[in-house]
């Protein structure tokens, strides 16, 4: 089944049940360029109207899509935040919330 869009909700699903929900922490939900402020000494996160409680790879995702960050800095940025080496149930996470395969 398709939405009229041409969606494939079959690969949505998949997409979906491969997502991190069980994990939820207050997320801004919008990061783009536009909401962060670098101030020369510490970044700022601004416009928290779509803030909320989501998978933080929601927001890892939406950082490294909006700024079309190349695959080794994905990395680096999963290797930061989780304080871990980045293993393949991880990269499979990160991938279902950029859209990215």
């Amino acid at each position: 089944m398709r939405f009229k869009a041409g969606v494939d909700i079959a690969g949505f699903k998949a997409c979906l049940a491969d997502a991190d929900f069980p994990v939820r922490r207050l997320g801004h939900n919008d990061l783009l360029a536009a909401n962060i402020i670098d101030d020369g000494e510490r970044l700022w996160l601004i416009d928290w109207e779509y803030a909320g409680f989501n998978s933080a790879l929601f927001d890892l995702g939406g950082l490294a899509s909006n700024s079309e960050m190349p695959e080794v800095l994905r990395e680096e940025l999963l290797e930061a935040y989780f304080e871990r080496p980045v293993n393949d149930d991880l990269r499979r996470r990160f991938a279902a919330m950029t859209a990215h395969r």
